[in-house]
This record gives structure tokens, sequence and C-alpha cells, in this order.
């Protein structure tokens, strides 16, 4: 079958192949969505796993993890419960409770 518009309420199938897919609203996925490049402007789930994510900006409100490794951090504000571990660090203004 071949159609240039497809008006339908439901589209049922194993496999749906195409070159693109235009959305003009929600997508809902009830399983697993496994694609190779996703170029997205706003992408919101309650759980996103990734082996590799390249993020170039992020406004993150609770940021959960048990490894994070990256080249640069900036914040105005860093909290940190347990402590930081490196080989070493270079601090401007420290102002410190305990050292």
């Amino acid at each position: 079958m071949s159609a240039s518009t497809v008006n339908s309420s439901l589209v049922a199938a194993s496999i749906i192949t195409g070159g693109t897919l235009s959305l003009s609203g929600d997508l809902y996925v009830a399983g697993t969505l496994t694609a190779v490049n996703i170029t997205t402007t706003n992408l919101m789930d309650t759980n996103i796993t990734a082996g590799v994510a390249k993020i170039t900006d992020a406004n993150i409100t609770t940021l959960l993890n048990t490894n994070v490794v990256s080249t640069n951090i900036s914040s105005a504000t860093l909290n940190l419960s347990s402590g930081i571990t490196s080989a070493s660090a270079q601090i401007t203004n420290q102002n410190s409770t305990n050292v």
C-alpha cells in the first residue's frame, strides 16, 4: 500500500517503516522506543536510559545518579552531602566550615 495521506484513529502494525515521520500531537510508547538518532527540542519523561547521552544544554531540577563523569561542571551553588573525591581541584573563592 502506498498513500500520501492516511487518516485514521488507529494504525496497528508489527513494523512501520518510513523515511520521515511527522506528528502534530503526542507520541505515547507503551513498550521500548529504540532509535539510532533522536533530535528534539523538548524531551520530557520520568525515566530515560541511554548508553551515551550528549546533552548540550539542560535545566535539571533534581539529578539523581550514582556515577557522573564530566569534563567541566559549572554551578552558581553546589551543595554536596557527602563530599568530593578528586585527584586535583581548582577552587576560587573558597569559604569552608571544616577543612
